[in-house]
């Protein structure tokens, strides 16, 4: 009787099951950070009159309408999440806003946000992170597109609440 021929496998040598297995779990993890990084909310500033908040009837737009009404000055900034001088203009404005308590509405605009294409265009934004600032008549009294310093941004605001921009 012939001997059939050994159907000889190399034990050392990873199944293809355990490398897709690998892949996977590689791939979750992936997916799992960059979803983290992308459901990142902007934080909600505390002190300022108003601000977007989650669940909150009041659309960036109606903020505007009633600084307008009540005859507030407001500081608009239009941001991305996903952009670095964006988050680094937003813990400016964080930090600067508080200070603004009560004479300011603070309006903060995301571009990707779909519920505000509308005040996007109104405004033509072209460009991130943009500060707009709009006096007591609701006239745009000035615009900066990028980062601005601290004491920059401080100057401006007191400028703005004292109708002197």
């Amino acid at each position: 009787m012939k001997k059939k021929p050994e159907n000889k496998q190399n034990i050392t040598s990873k199944s293809p099951t355990s490398k897709n297995r690998s892949t996977i779990i590689i791939l979750f993890f992936v997916i799992l950070l960059v979803g983290g990084v992308f459901a990142y909310k902007s934080v909600n500033r505390s002190g300022s009159i108003s601000t977007k908040q989650t669940g909150s009837d009041s659309s960036n737009k109606e903020l505007l309408s009633k600084a307008k009404r009540e005859g507030n000055p407001a500081y608009i900034l239009f941001h991305s999440s996903n952009c670095a001088p964006c988050q680094e203009m937003e813990k400016i404005a964080d930090k600067v806003v508080t200070s603004f308590a009560g004479k300011i509405i603070f309006v903060d605009v995301n571009v990707y946000d779909p519920s505000d294409q509308e005040l996007i265009s109104q405004f033509g934004i072209q460009s991130i992170p943009t500060s707009i600032f709009i006096g007591r008549d609701g006239e745009i009294k000035g615009s900066e597109v990028g980062v601005i310093p601290e004491e920059n941004l401080k100057e401006i605001l007191s400028k703005l609440v004292d109708d002197r921009l």
